[in-house]
């Protein structure tokens, strides 16, 4: 099936194994929160970004061999704030598949 679930799983190189993992990832808890029965991503959300968080820090340490902690730090922090994050996320096409309230959909920030 061509949706666009699928269509981010082709664009990453990966298929998920279990594709309730993949449809939680994408659902926001407004979303969840308006459809009774939905798992939202916020568990998985917290999940990623400890892994995020490990896997850059591993990598900007090996780049960067001679930097210090702060400016290491500096770096990550630059890789991991939400408009970067937000950038790549349109880049790749996850916002296409991501499942959003109503208020959210429409532009009204529910928090």
């Amino acid at each position: 099936m061509n949706t666009p679930p699928n269509q981010l799983q082709v664009r990453l190189g990966y298929t998920f194994r279990d594709q309730s993992l993949l449809e939680t990832a994408l659902t926001h808890s407004s979303f969840a929160v308006e459809q009774t029965g939905a798992e939202h991503n916020e568990r998985l959300e917290f999940l990623g970004d400890a892994v995020l968080q490990i896997l850059l820090s591993e990598a900007l340490y090996r780049l960067y061999p001679n930097d210090r902690e702060g400016v290491l730090s500096k770096r990550r922090s630059q890789l991991v704030n939400r408009s970067f994050l937000g950038q790549l996320t349109r880049k790749i096409g996850a916002d296409a598949c991501l499942r959003l309230g109503v208020q959210i959909y429409e532009g009204t920030a529910v928090h």
